[in-house]
């Protein structure tokens, strides 16, 4: 930091803090909510009739983040990129196949 006092940001709108002691890696994540559904393709064709494909499934982030939160992560592994993001396809995503 050379003496200097370094921040860095990503402007939310809203305010969320973490506490931490000088030279430790936080950071802030958000678990953004979403809904997962089971959707399967309907083919026709006039030669061999209807099929369906094998189910998938598909997540759609929640309007508003309802459901979601923000949480503090301690630890150099957890703080990567700014902006970094993934998935959370874990079994307890309702919606998914039983």
């Amino acid at each position: 930091s050379g003496g200097f006092a370094v921040e860095m940001s990503i402007e939310t709108g809203n305010n969320y803090e973490c506490q931490g002691q000088a030279s430790d890696y936080f950071a802030v994540w958000k678990n953004q909510a979403q809904t997962a559904y089971t959707v399967r393709n309907y083919n026709f064709n006039q030669c061999t009739g209807t099929s369906w494909s094998s189910p998938c499934v598909m997540c759609s982030p929640n309007a508003g983040n309802r459901g979601g939160y923000y949480y503090c992560v301690y630890g150099r592994q957890y703080v990567r990129h700014k902006g970094d993001r993934w998935l959370d396809t874990s079994d307890s995503r309702p919606g998914g196949p039983p």
